[in-house]
């Protein structure tokens, strides 16, 4: 493991879900694989255990099928040391989660979660309230406006795509 002991205190403190990985390289020099270095125990908890300091990411990634998405945005946040930021809902959990992928200065990929289902509720109930009528409970002149516009710009690039 490439992380010292603070390191690994300090994180392992931490109240959401963390993992961090080294990219392996192949004999071109490009990103193969993930070692997993390190999950601390509110992942460990949430995942059962499922992923292990010393796991390759290859090793798992087949079994989710939203962890094939990560290993190309771990690639990305890596190479081009940039971020990247997603929500997905897991079915295992039962849960939504904000997932954010980036590359530390030592070169290694940072993986965090934050638990959002409040934020997904909230959003859902602004929702209702924007586009439904409160006293009947119909769809509203908002949400009409919104189906006609999708369903205006669809024709259009229908007909633009035959031309």
């Amino acid at each position: 493991m490439l992380l010292n002991s603070e390191s690994v205190e300090i994180l392992d403190a931490v109240t959401y879900p963390v993992i961090i990985a080294s990219p392996v390289y192949d004999g071109q020099q490009k990103i193969a694989d993930f070692s997993i270095d390190y999950v601390n125990p509110v992942y460990q908890r949430m995942m059962n255990s499922f992923i292990q300091a010393g796991d390759r990411f290859s090793s798992f990634s087949d079994n989710v099928a939203h962890m094939r998405e990560w290993f190309t945005r771990g690639v990305f946040a890596v190479e081009k040391n940039e971020s990247y930021d997603s929500s997905f809902y897991s079915q295992l959990n039962k849960t939504w989660f904000h997932i954010t992928i980036s590359k530390s200065s030592n070169g290694h990929c940072v993986v965090t979660f934050t638990v959002v289902d409040e934020l997904k509720r909230v959003q859902a109930q602004l929702n209702d309230v924007l586009y439904t009528d409160t006293l009947t409970g119909i769809p509203n002149r908002s949400y009409f406006n919104l189906i006609f516009e999708s369903t205006v710009e669809k024709r259009c690039a229908g007909s633009r795509a035959q031309e």
